[in-house]
């Protein structure tokens, strides 16, 4: 600590690490809960006597039982990403407004994903889950059900009543794009994603599908392009792009949207003036490159707070409205799709 700062408020966390025993032991307590052995009670009191600490008093109006804690797996560092940065922070922030707090963890080395969240359970426990990235067959949402813990999940799922998901609009966002393009007078509209299996992909990759139809314009195998995500990948297929007539494309990532843009500088067009490029997440690097990458803003802000509202809600018996929310991206228009005026 600073000499001179002042001290921060102790957490549920100083108190756990202080006692020996894990937060939700601690929260255990601090709510009342029966199965708690006098001897582990008395070193959480000794402990929370000792720092000072107050529990949050939404915290303490939870119901009898409950830990007051959410789980939360952390991505790994491959997946890390300023947007799921974003989303967690605000899923805290969301969390500590109800009186939960989130408890993150990560697969000890040889362990499975699975048995990660079997041990936070066998630790103590958690309330309810918050999941991330979603696939088809999800093997923690079966899981999850069969054990009777209730979960949030960003994503897309058949719900059940003990969980609730939401997800970005994929499909909105790139049908968006299309129709963005349109209106600038593109007609030849190509599209650069993943493999199919993926169902952020093939959510992207039908709203581009379906813009396309609704503009009556034509589809080819040319015009579908499905491969790996990487910045030399769209710099590769560029003059592909080019070459076969093409004059604009809607990216499932700024990955692949930024370097089809630099592949076209490398074969002298210019993005916006001569081949228009719109992209999917809006990255720092989106606003920052010449021109300006546009590109689909996910509202990753909205879908945390969304997420621990509605799980909130199922922990306290309360029905919700959907169980399945989608939330549309906003389309940030930049030079990379528009005509540059160079006068």
């Amino acid at each position: 600590r600073i000499v001179g700062a002042p001290m921060s408020q102790p957490t549920i966390k100083d108190v756990s690490r202080l006692a020996g025993v894990s937060i939700g032991t601690v929260s255990n307590v601090v709510n009342g809960h029966p199965n708690i052995s006098p001897s582990t009670r008395e070193k959480v009191e000794d402990a929370i006597g000792k720092l000072g600490y107050t529990p949050n008093r939404a915290a303490k109006s939870l119901p009898r039982g409950q830990t007051g804690l959410l789980g939360y797996r952390m991505p790994d560092l491959s997946k890390l990403t300023s947007a799921m940065d974003l989303f967690l922070h605000r899923i805290v922030e969301r969390a500590g407004a109800f009186g939960f707090e989130v408890l993150l963890f990560t697969p000890k080395s040889g362990q499975s994903e699975l048995d990660a969240y079997s041990d936070v359970l066998k630790r103590g426990g958690v309330d309810a889950f918050i999941l991330a990235g979603i696939e088809y067959d999800d093997a923690r949402v079966g899981f999850l059900e069969r054990a009777g813990v209730p979960f949030a999940a960003f994503g897309r799922m058949d719900p059940t009543e003990k969980s609730v998901a939401v997800d970005v609009d994929g499909a909105a966002g790139t049908r968006a794009a299309v129709d963005h393009l349109v209106a600038n007078g593109r007609r030849r509209i190509a599209f650069l994603g993943w493999p199919a299996g993926s169902l952020t992909g093939d959510e992207r990759y039908s709203g581009w599908r379906e813009g396309l139809t609704n503009a009556a314009l034509e589809i080819t195998d040319s015009s579908i392009i499905r491969t790996e995500d990487s910045y030399e990948t769209g710099a590769q297929v560029a003059a592909q792009l080019v070459d076969e007539g093409f004059d604009s494309v809607v990216c499932v990532s700024d990955m692949f949207a930024l370097g089809v843009m630099a592949g076209l500088n490398k074969i002298g067009k210019r993005p916006g003036d001569d081949f228009a490029v719109v992209g999917f997440d809006d990255i720092s690097a989106a606003a920052v490159v010449n021109p300006g990458l546009s590109s689909l803003h996910q509202p990753m802000a909205e879908v945390g707070e969304t997420l621990v509202t509605q799980l909130v809600q199922v922990l306290g018996g309360k029905p919700v409205e959907h169980s399945q929310i989608l939330i549309a991206p906003r389309l940030i228009k930049r030079g990379s799709s528009m005509v540059i005026d160079h006068r």
